[in-house]
C-alpha cells in the first residue's frame, strides 16, 4: 500500500508540474523522481506485495470457505492501509486530536470484528475435528456405536461388528488355530 501511494505521488508531481519550474518547487516536484530508481523500486515492490498477496490468498481459500477467508483478507488491507497511511506517509498531518482518537477507534473496531469472525472459524474448526456442529454431537450414530462397542463384554461386541469384521476375525481364528505347535 506504502508503495502504491509513493508511486502515485510520483506522477502526480511530474503530471501535475509539467514544464512550470516554479509550481515544481513549490510543490516540492523540483527534480523529477523517474531520473532516480525510486520509482521503479517502488512499482516493482508494489507489483510483488500484490502478487504474493494474491498466492496466500489463493492457498487460503483452498483450506477456509470463501466467505471467511475473504473477510479476514480484506479486513487486514484496510488495516495495514490506515497504518501505513498514517505513519508511513503521515496523512494525519493537519488533523484534531479528537479525529485521530476517532480513526484509531475506528480500526480497533475492525481488529475486534476480525477477531471474533477467527475464534468462530476456531470454533467451527475444533467442533468438525470432533464430528460437532453447534456444540451438539452428530447424530448419525457412528460414535454411540463404538463408545458402545468398546465399553461391551468381548461376545456382545462380536455381535455387533459389520459382518466384513466378523469374517476378517474369523479368519484370524482359523489361521491361527491350524498353525502346528
Amino acid at each position: 500500500m506504502m508503495t502504491t501511494k509513493a508511486s502515485v505521488e510520483m506522477i502526480k508531481c511530474v503530471t501535475l508540474n509539467w514544464g512550470d519550474a516554479d509550481a515544481a518547487a513549490a510543490s516540492g516536484c523540483a527534480h523529477n523522481p523517474f531520473l532516480t530508481p525510486w520509482p521503479y523500486l517502488f512499482i516493482t515492490t508494489s507489483l510483488g506485495l500484490a502478487c504474493g498477496a494474491l498466492y496466500l490468498l489463493a492457498v487460503g481459500l483452498r483450506s477456509f470457505e470463501a466467505l471467511y477467508m475473504i473477510t479476514v483478507f480484506e479486513g487486514f488491507m484496510v488495516i495495514s492501509g490506515a497504518v501505513s497511511g498514517n505513519i508511513v506517509l503521515n496523512e494525519k498531518e493537519g488533523h484534531p486530536a479528537h479525529l485521530m482518537v476517532l480513526y484509531f477507534c475506528a480500526v480497533l473496531v475492525i481488529l475486534a470484528g476480525l477477531y471474533v469472525l477467527c475464534s468462530g472459524e476456531q470454533q467451527r474448526l475444533v467442533a468438525d475435528e470432533n464430528n460437532e456442529h453447534n456444540g451438539l454431537a452428530t447424530h448419525d450414530g457412528e460414535r454411540q456405536r463404538a463408545e458402545q462397542l468398546n465399553s461391551a463384554s468381548p461376545a456382545h461386541a462380536q455381535h455387533h461388528q459389520m459382518p466384513e469384521m466378523v469374517v476378517a476375525q474369523h479368519e484370524v481364528e482359523m489361521s491361527t488355530a491350524a498353525r502346528p505347535l
